[in-house]
């Protein structure tokens, strides 16, 4: 954490700036307090999806690379609804049934 003040010339105290980092950069949402991130998939699609927006900025860009960054944003969106349903399945597996009411419940798993 760093903190800076800023004084005018007559040594009046004018304010206080505090800035922290609470958040990585690479932190994915989902993440728990002083660890980083959420899970790997949500990066790989946030990292497809920023390269598409880059494409989309550039104004230059052709047709060929655009439908490029539209596939890889849509194969990493699929590649994480597989992850994700392979999760859920392992999950199933371990949990007892009032668990998993529960988790049903609250809309954790379908």
């Amino acid at each position: 954490m760093e903190s800076h003040r800023a004084e005018t010339s007559e040594g009046h105290r004018r304010r206080q700036v505090v800035t922290t980092d609470a958040r990585p950069p690479s932190a994915g949402f989902g993440g728990f307090p002083g660890f980083p991130g959420g899970p790997t998939a949500t990066n790989t699609i946030s990292q497809a999806q920023d390269e598409f927006r880059a494409v989309l900025d550039d104004p230059k860009h052709t047709k060929a690379e655009l439908q490029e960054k539209i596939a890889a944003v849509r194969k990493a969106r699929q590649k994480a609804r597989a992850e994700l349903e392979a999760a859920q399945k392992d999950l199933h597996q371990m949990l007892t049934a009032d668990q998993e009411a529960i988790l049903v419940g609250l809309g954790y798993v379908e």
